[in-house]
């Protein structure tokens, strides 16, 4: 699984490359899928050594795992919203409408955030590996339906 995420890591850091080093216009469209770009280029990282930890919980000190874990799904909340702001300012661009939901997306976002920092971390062990689960992993889940039902 680790490999998957390096692999990944490597994929989208020669894009990264490939993007920042190409003449680029400084349009609102632009600017949000940079920050997109480098936001994935970190959850990545998180979502690397959370693999690795949850596998680990006899010796990674469980304090360290839930910071972790903390910081991924929060990565992932953010990516999320990103995901959803991205293709709100290409709607608004192409359309020339203005978007309805910014507060609202943004409110949500400090809550799933909230959430991903203060609610307990569970996790499953398994034969096959282990995995967080419970409300704390779930905040992800309602993120993503909630930005998918906005637009």
């Amino acid at each position: 699984m680790i490999r998957m995420e390096i692999a990944l890591f490597l994929v989208l850091t020669f894009v990264a490359f490939v993007y920042f080093s190409a003449g680029q216009k400084h349009s609102r469209l632009h600017q949000t899928f940079s920050i997109l770009l480098i936001a994935v280029l970190v959850h990545l990282v998180f979502d690397a050594v959370t693999v690795y930890t949850v596998n680990h919980l006899d010796t990674v000190p469980r304090i360290l795992n839930d910071i972790f874990h903390r910081f991924f799904i929060g990565t992932m909340v953010f990516v999320v919203y990103l995901f959803y702001q991205y293709i709100a300012v290409l709607v608004e661009e192409e359309t020339g409408k203005p978007r309805r939901f910014d507060l609202v997306a943004k409110i949500y976002l400090a809550a799933g955030e909230l959430g991903a920092m203060l609610l307990p971390v569970h996790y499953a062990v398994t034969e096959k590996g282990n995995y967080s689960d419970g409300i704390h992993a779930s905040v992800c889940y309602v993120s993503t339906a909630f930005y998918l039902e906005r637009r």
